[in-house]
């Protein structure tokens, strides 16, 4: 008999070794455990503080903001709020723990972020990931490190049947991996710099300029279709078609494949000229505008949708307060903003479509709140309304808007190839002339740019008809080229290089 209990209990043993570390570590979230494996998708970052503040000891992964409404604080603050995530909605933290903060922001939607902390919470069904925004990522000149508490909420019982690839999908609806190497930006500082990259060409092929930009305007947006809707959501008529159009003039501009003219300029031909709201979709319309601005295309479009995609509730428009941006969240437990945007780019010669785009921006949150909704302060209806506000960007429309006018901007950009230069004409004379630095009178209004390359010739006899003593001809020998280095409207700077010297009263021209 006691033999038979000693065999029984070495099998026991040996069942035991096997199962007890097993269910170790699991409990443990241990590197096999599910717990182990979402942890194990996300290397964190290290920070440190040097002589000039927080700083990035060890970069690990950076993830891209895919939805609005996560609440940040300063990187001085003690604590963090937890913004939930449920149902793929992000519901920032309730005004009253809000007001406990001295320092919050809401982190815009495309910011990058590290991850400094990952927490699984098997019994309550959650993942909770600490970030700190990625400054370098997000070219931002003086870092904050703010900093954002994201806790994902999964059904109950949801980890017992899940794979790790299932819980990081809930994840990266909000908190998408930015598909580069972990620690790049940072990484990128201490690698040795990569071998020199060929001179870019510029417009006539020569190396050493820059790429020639492709120099546009652009219209206010024509929002007729969505007018009625705009003034029940703000209690009275926006033009948020300028507003949108002023929102993508910047990224265009930060998007570096257009040269687009100021407003001032635009608008002072559109005065001129008088041209009406009814004709900002029209393309021959824009086209003759085009042509007076002298500009190789005209960027025009409509606003097809703005305002709440969950149409069954409120709206809470009229004579709700601009201050509040009358979303009518308040009290509802989901809402759903939508901004839909159609662009078309106009041959200023031939009104030709030359590239067409449509963006789309949406905005999600569950328990929209005037906090959570970025609102708040003064009423009164007919005050303007700035959509490049942070106050109105915050907004769940204002972050569909944002995505909208992203969308547009990245396709536009893509688009650039196809769109023709327009053939310019550029006659001048030098009007002053300083060792290899000139003056020439001919500027922006003609279509000159830094980098453009002029030649430069000089008079050396007339022909004049015998009969008559008409000059019918001027013949020049080219004595150099002229480098565009600055330039205002009527006149440019340059750089002479050839083999004699510039003189005043030297003809330039460019060779379209």
């Amino acid at each position: 008999m006691a033999g038979k209990l000693g065999k029984a209990f070495r099998i026991l043993a040996v069942v035991a070794a096997g199962i007890l570390p097993w269910m170790a570590n699991a409990q443990s979230g241990g590197a096999d455990s599910l717990e182990g494996q979402i942890a194990a998708q996300y290397k964190l970052t290290k920070l440190g503080t040097d002589s000039s503040g927080t700083s990035v000891i060890q970069a690990g992964t950076v993830l891209v903001i895919k939805k609005g409404g996560i609440l940040s604080v300063s990187q001085a603050d003690p604590g963090l709020l937890a913004n939930i995530v449920k149902d793929g909605d992000v519901q920032s933290p309730v005004a009253a723990v809000v007001k406990t903060k001295k320092d919050t922001k809401f982190l815009p939607v495309g910011d990058k972020v590290y991850v400094s902390k990952v927490d699984v919470n098997r019994k309550e069904s959650k993942v909770t990931l600490n970030i700190v925004e990625c400054d370098s990522c997000n070219n931002v000149n003086t870092p904050s490190f703010r900093k954002a508490q994201v806790v994902f909420q999964y059904p109950k019982g949801y980890f017992d049947g899940a794979d790790s690839g299932q819980v990081a999908d809930v994840i990266s609806q909000v908190l998408a991996s930015d598909g580069g190497d972990t620690g790049q930006a940072q990484q990128a500082q201490a690698d040795p710099p990569p071998a020199a990259p060929q001179p870019a060409q510029d417009a006539s092929g020569q190396a050493g300029g820059p790429v020639k930009k492709k120099r546009v305007a652009v219209m206010n947006f024509d929002y007729g279709t969505v007018r009625t809707t705009v003034a029940q959501i703000f209690g009275t008529d926006q033009d948020v078609g300028k507003g949108i159009s002023d929102m993508l003039v910047e990224k265009l501009v930060n998007g570096g494949q257009y040269s687009v003219i100021e407003r001032a300029a635009l608008d002072k031909i559109l005065k001129e000229q008088n041209f009406s709201n009814s004709d900002r979709a029209d393309a021959n319309s824009a086209a003759k505008i085009g042509a007076v601005l002298g500009v190789d295309a005209i960027i025009i479009g409509s606003i097809t949708q703005f305002g709440r995609d969950d149409q069954h509730t409120n709206i809470g428009g009229g004579g709700y307060g601009l201050g509040k941006f009358g979303l009518g969240g308040v009290g509802t437990s989901k809402s759903k903003a939508v901004v839909a945007i159609s662009a078309r780019v106009i041959n200023t010669s031939t009104a030709e479509i030359m590239a067409a785009v449509t963006g789309k921006g949406e905005s999600t949150r569950g328990s929209t709140s005037l906090i959570g909704a970025g609102g708040g302060g003064g009423g009164g209806g007919g005050g303007g309304l700035d959509m490049g506000s942070s106050n109105f960007a915050n907004t769940i429309l204002g972050e569909a808007v944002r995505g909208a006018v992203d969308s547009t901007a990245e396709q536009l950009n893509a688009a650039s190839s196809k769109v023709e230069t327009l053939k310019r004409s550029i006659n001048g004379v030098v009007a002053d002339v300083t060792g290899r630095t000139i003056i020439v009178t001919v500027g922006k209004k003609v279509g000159v740019n830094v980098g453009d390359k002029l030649e430069v010739s000089r008079q050396v006899r007339v022909v004049k008809d015998p009969s008559t003593g008409k000059v019918i001809k001027a013949v020049t020998d080219k004595i150099g080229v002229a480098t565009v280095t600055e330039v205002d409207d009527d006149s440019a700077t340059a750089t002479f290089s050839g083999a004699g010297a510039a003189k005043v009263g030297d003809v330039v021209k460019n060779n379209p």
